[in-house]
């Protein structure tokens, strides 16, 4: 990328078609000019505000970044709740059985003593 001054502003672009898509060099193109229409629309901007690429480009982006959506099966309330219940009863029924352990200890040990 060069930028000649004078009385207009000339940028011109080379890249080498052996290392760059065409596709990739519009893209960058496009984010150049934006650049260059915020930096006239607004005189001596701070770095952190100019955006390098407009909406249209940034949509695309976080499309890319995401991925592709994928349906999350939602399970029904009765389903939840019927999980709820069965993780509940079978602590119970975990907790009984482990009492009934218990004191079979205990009362052979007391039978024993």
């Amino acid at each position: 990328v060069s930028a000649l001054p004078g009385r207009e502003l000339e940028i011109h672009l080379d890249f080498d078609v052996a290392r760059f898509e065409p596709a990739a060099i519009t893209r960058l193109c496009a984010q150049l000019e934006h650049l260059a229409r915020e930096l006239v629309a607004t005189p001596a901007p701070r770095l952190e505000t100019l955006a390098p690429s407009g909406p249209d480009e940034r949509a695309q982006l976080l499309r890319w970044a995401r991925g592709p959506e994928a349906p999350v099966p939602a399970p029904t309330l009765h389903a939840c709740f019927e999980a709820q219940v069965d993780l509940e009863s079978g602590l119970r029924d975990l907790v009984a059985w482990w009492r009934s352990v218990r004191e079979a200890e205990a009362a052979a040990a007391k039978a024993g003593a």
